[in-house]
C-alpha cells in the first residue's frame, strides 16, 4: 500500500467509522457499508484538506472507489 492509498484508507475508516482492515484498493461505494452520497461529501472534503487541492464537480461524482480516489490525488499532485 502506498502513502496516498494509506492516507485515503485512513480517511475512509474515520469517516465511515469502520476498521481500516476492512478497506482495500478494491473498496468502493458499492461494497463499503456506510459509503453513500452523504458520506461522499465528508470523504472528499477530508481528502482535499489532507492533500491540499480541490476536486472538480465531475471528479466528486466519479470518485466512488479507492482506486479512483488514489488516481485523482496522484493526478492533482502532478499538476503542482
Amino acid at each position: 500500500m502506498n502513502n496516498i492509498e494509506a492516507a485515503i484508507t485512513l480517511i475512509l475508516s474515520q469517516s465511515l467509522k469502520i476498521n481500516k482492515k476492512n478497506i482495500n484498493i478494491n473498496s468502493s461505494i458499492d461494497n463499503l457499508e456506510g459509503w453513500d452520497s452523504f458520506s461522499q461529501i465528508s470523504i472528499v472534503l477530508e481528502i482535499e484538506k489532507k492533500f491540499k487541492f480541490k476536486f472538480s464537480n465531475n471528479d466528486i461524482i466519479s470518485s466512488t472507489s479507492i482506486k479512483k480516489l488514489v488516481k485523482l490525488v496522484k493526478k492533482s499532485a502532478k499538476k503542482k
